[in-house]
């Protein structure tokens, strides 16, 4: 009897450790894996368990949830796929002590067990938290402030970067009371997780439980960089414009902000935003100028904008026609509306930021402008809207048309660019050249002058040309001789300043003319030397034959025949 009593005895000490290999006999201890355990009671007197998955463990996993109650034999388990369970108050002793772990059932029959927690259900309830926690990032440092609470308890704190979830936790120790923190050295181009818990200490009767996440997103600094841009007309007086573009660290950032202003925008609190969480936008605009700002946002603000300003239409196929009369430093414009829209906005400028606008309510298509540069390109467009208010046009206006005029015209003040001479021949050669700049023309470029002097100064207009074309073809001029060129734009109000005189010499002989005249002499000598040698040949067997006869060759002598025939036999 008293043997039977030791050994149960025996087997209730040992059963907490023993229990578990009984019913998990491959089940070992896995001393790499924090699994970071937390049972904490709810309001509703249910105890909830929280665990971090096990390293390396397949998507899906079996977890299994072991609870040894102090003073009872029998092990209390739950399954679960998920790492966390919630065990309800029947199931509960709530003044005993209980001894919890977890263990993980593998496919292949095998398993292993994290690290055990102790814990009395009565005195697990969550300790409290900061409230009001305000956390943000400068550069390179998490400032982070709360509010502490009602009972004054010591914190920690941890932080990762939000990129993956595999970043290691980095644990930064508060000072008592203390109620804001400042963590300095960190990647200022990373967004960080943020969570705080209480430090366990005797007498604490409650859980120390780590926060909930609290994602604090970098300031963003890079602004986005647009990658595709197409412009495609779709109506006459519209076009749409398709903006693609590419940011860095995009898992940072909530949506984006498209500011589309109209150039000139004579209301400048009129903007009309749109708001995006995509990475593009197509703009339904008419020909007028545009400006797109594109910038990113999250919950710290919004990054430098990129400017995109929509590229200068070429359509020419618009409603209208207007007509422009310069008058010196005035011009009369005109036009013909082909219908009667509430007013016509006139844009006009001598270039994207000089321009000028000009709301005209009056039936009449007529407008004055006045205070004009001369030499100076004006470019002018007439949109028709039904909106005549001070605000911008881009969803109302439709381009009427578009002229270019000078109020007054000059002369170009400089000649064309980069002159070369190619391909000299004996007789010609070609002169290419690089169109007058815009803003040096000072009125509409009609064509160029070519001109060019030999080597006794006699000056020669070889012609002249439109202002399209690029390059010209010298001809007639003399083999072996010095010439200079000079190119010259004119206008309607005459011809500008000539450029540098370029000079060249044509050549001597054409290409292949000399290599020609070589290979004639060749043949010519090869031809003289054969001839030569068949002429001795002849000559020297005529005086061979004249002052050396032939001798006769005695063996065909019939003297000598005969002679032979007669010699007796001896």
């Amino acid at each position: 009897m008293k043997n039977s009593l030791l050994a149960a005895i025996f087997l209730l000490a040992t059963d907490s450790c023993n229990c578990l290999n009984l019913d998990f006999p491959l089940c070992k201890q896995l001393p790499d894996w924090d699994n970071e355990l937390m049972c904490y009671k709810e309001i509703s007197e249910d105890l909830t368990c929280t665990w971090l998955p096990a390293p390396s463990a397949p998507n899906t996993v079996n977890y299994t949830l072991f609870l040894k109650w102090e003073r009872i034999q029998k092990l209390f388990k739950r399954n679960t796929s998920s790492p966390s369970i919630t065990i309800e108050r029947k199931d509960l002793f709530m003044q005993r002590s209980a001894s919890i772990w977890i263990a993980v059932n593998y496919a292949h029959d095998s398993c292993v067990k994290g690290k055990n927690i102790s814990l009395t259900p009565s005195k697990a309830g969550k300790c409290l938290t900061p409230s009001n926690i305000n956390a943000h990032q400068i550069t390179n440092q998490l400032k982070i402030k709360w509010d502490m609470p009602a009972i004054p308890t010591q914190y920690e704190l941890r932080y990762r970067e939000a990129l993956t979830e595999t970043t290691q936790w980095t644990l930064v120790p508060i000072e008592s009371n203390a109620v804001n923190i400042t963590v300095s050295n960190l990647n200022a181009t990373a967004s960080y997780i943020v969570q705080f818990r209480c430090i366990a200490k005797d007498g604490l009767h409650c859980v120390c439980i780590w926060s909930r996440e609290i994602l604090v997103p970098h300031k963003l600094m890079s602004k986005p960089r647009i990658s595709y841009n197409a412009t495609t007309e779709i109506s006459p007086g519209r076009r749409s414009v398709l903006l693609k573009w590419e940011v860095m660290q995009s898992e940072n950032i909530l949506g984006y902000y498209i500011d589309v202003e109209r150039i000139p925008n004579n209301c400048k609190d009129s903007r009309n935003r749109i708001i995006l969480k995509d990475r593009n936008v197509l703009l339904n605009l008419s020909m007028a100028y545009h400006r797109v700002n594109i910038s990113a946002y999250n919950n710290e603000g919004e990054s430098p904008q990129t400017i995109y300003i929509v590229p200068d239409s070429s359509a020419t196929d618009l409603p209208g026609q207007i007509n422009v009369k310069p008058q010196g430093t005035d011009a009369v414009v005109t036009w013909t509306p082909e219908y009667s829209p509430k007013c016509f906005v006139v844009d006009w400028g001598t270039g994207k930021e000089d321009m000028r606008t000009k709301i005209v309510t009056t039936p009449a298509g007529n407008f004055t402008l006045d205070n004009l540069q001369p030499h100076k390109l004006y470019k002018i467009m007439v949109h028709a809207s039904d909106v005549c208010q001070c605000e911008n046009f881009t969803r109302h206006e439709k381009t009427f048309g578009v002229t270019h005029f000078y109020p007054v015209e000059g002369v170009p003040r400089a000649g064309p660019t980069n002159v070369t001479i190619l391909n000299i021949t004996k007789h010609s050669a070609l002169v290419k050249w690089t169109e007058i700049a815009a803003e040096d023309c000072l009125g509409f470029l009609q064509g160029y002058r070519i001109s060019y002097t030999d080597s006794s100064g006699k000056k020669w207009l070889a012609a002249s040309v439109n202002s399209s074309t690029a390059s010209y073809r010298l001809t007639g001029l003399k083999e072996k001789t010095i010439y200079r060129v000079q190119i010259s734009g004119f206008t309607n109000a005459g011809e500008g300043l000539p450029t540098l005189s370029q000079p060249f010499s044509t050549l001597k002989y054409d290409k292949g003319e000399f290599e020609g005249f070589m290979i004639g002499i060749f043949f010519s000598m090869v031809f003289v030397l054969v001839f030569a040698h068949v002429i001795c040949s002849l000559v020297f067997k005529r005086l061979k034959i004249s002052c050396w006869p032939s001798v006769p060759n005695p063996r065909n002598s019939s003297a000598i025949q005969d002679m032979a025939s007669t010699i007796p036999m001896m």
